[in-house]
């Protein structure tokens, strides 16, 4: 070996020594610990969904189901109750689950060279990819967990309700049931905000609907299935709304596809924003659209077709205390069914819409001729899906 070679291999022995060095000077990668990053799926608000479970039907059956399955989440709790108000169950939804990511890896300092920034560069996009293939899992495990969960609740709770009650079935006993429930849960320290959800499975009165309900829904969204008659379904969804219920909505079938979509909205705890249609010239007990009306129609319209494409909206429609054949509690509703439909017409889905009748509920002058073309009003309550 020449003394040429031999100055050439010390130079380039020197140089990787001196570079080991400097990587080492600015901490590029630490020891990866045996730990690694803690991993978890993000923890959902706090959330109830109470339901009442009213017959034993299949059709009950699956409608459990679908309100359970397809829309639990982390942070969820669900109270299923009887018709009798007894309740079949408690359940809370698992906490999301953890993984352990990739270690962390250690910037290079400001004094770092081309390489060893290049060198970090690849590091971080191989972590990277690591950090992305464990949230997949992640996902796909909490997906699993929840799942499982709601199989196990609607199991449970089916089992129970095969139980033979001995109360008749009775919505305004089940709802006072419900309320005191949800009023312990708040007492006991739960805060639930807007994401209270009230869904009733199949409960029918054997009377109609009262006139007043002494339970006190105020902030829940309720769903209340099995109403197939039109007269029915108005005075439900004036009854459930002046008890203080956010939402409500009923559906002639329990089988009924918005259902879950409903629940979902109401448990991410969706607020809602008035609308107010203007020019609402309706001739004594007519119920057709006024064309007066479709200026401001136009507005709501691109609201729910430009400006909030997947919103949701609830038609509420008042009138005078005038006499009128049928009530005004039909009119509300014809009135109000009338404006949905002209909505339907122009392009926006009828699982986004519902119409509720109040009749001379909460009038906003006094009922008289002064004051009855004020009351006879519609709003609009818009609530944006994210």
């Amino acid at each position: 070996m020449t003394w040429r070679t031999i100055i050439r291999v010390l130079t380039a022995v020197t140089g990787l020594v001196l570079l080991l060095a400097g990587v080492a000077g600015c901490n590029l990668v630490r020891t990866p610990s045996r730990a690694g990053q803690v991993l978890t799926g993000p923890e959902q608000p706090a959330s109830l969904l109470v339901l009442i479970l009213g017959s034993r039907s299949a059709s009950a059956r699956a409608a459990l189901s679908r309100a359970v399955v397809t829309t639990a989440r982390t942070g969820e709790q669900i109270l299923v109750l009887s018709a009798s108000g007894r309740t079949l169950g408690a359940f809370r939804a698992p906490s999301p689950p953890e993984l352990t990511g990739p270690p962390a890896i250690a910037r290079p300092g400001g004094d770092a060279t081309t390489f060893q920034r290049a060198r970090y560069n690849k590091i971080e996009a191989r972590a990277q990819a690591a950090m992305a293939g464990d949230l997949r899992l992640l996902t796909r495990r909490e997906r699993h967990s929840i799942e499982a969960w709601a199989d196990r609740v609607v199991a449970q709770a089916w089992s129970a309700a095969e139980q033979p009650s001995a109360a008749a079935p009775s919505v305004t006993r089940a709802l006072s049931a419900a309320t005191a429930d949800v009023t312990a849960l708040n007492q006991a320290g739960s805060d639930f905000g807007p994401r209270l959800v009230l869904d009733i499975i199949d409960v029918q009165e054997p009377d109609g609907p009262p006139m007043h309900l002494d339970a006190s829904l105020a902030g829940m969204t309720v769903v209340l299935t099995g109403i197939p008659d039109s007269l029915a379904d108005a005075s439900w969804q004036a009854d459930l709304l002046q008890a203080g219920a956010v939402r409500a909505y009923v559906l002639p079938s329990a089988a009924d596809s918005v259902m879950p979509g409903l629940i979902s909205s109401g448990l991410a705890g969706q607020a809602g924003f008035p609308f107010t249609i203007a020019g609402l010239d309706y001739a004594p007990g007519r119920y057709a659209v006024p064309r007066s009306a479709a200026p401001s129609l136009r507005k709501l319209l691109r609201l729910l077709t430009s400006t909030y494409p997947t919103a949701t909206a609830t038609i509420n429609a008042y009138t005078d205390s005038v006499p009128v054949p049928g009530g005004n509690v039909l009119l509300a509703w014809r009135r109000a069914r009338g404006l949905l439909a002209w909505l339907v017409d122009r392009g926006v889905a009828a699982y986004r819409l519902a119409a509720i009748g109040h009749g001379s509920a909460d009038p906003v002058a006094p009922n008289e001729p002064g004051g009855q073309p004020l009351n006879r009003r519609v709003v609009v309550i818009v609530s944006p899906v994210g």
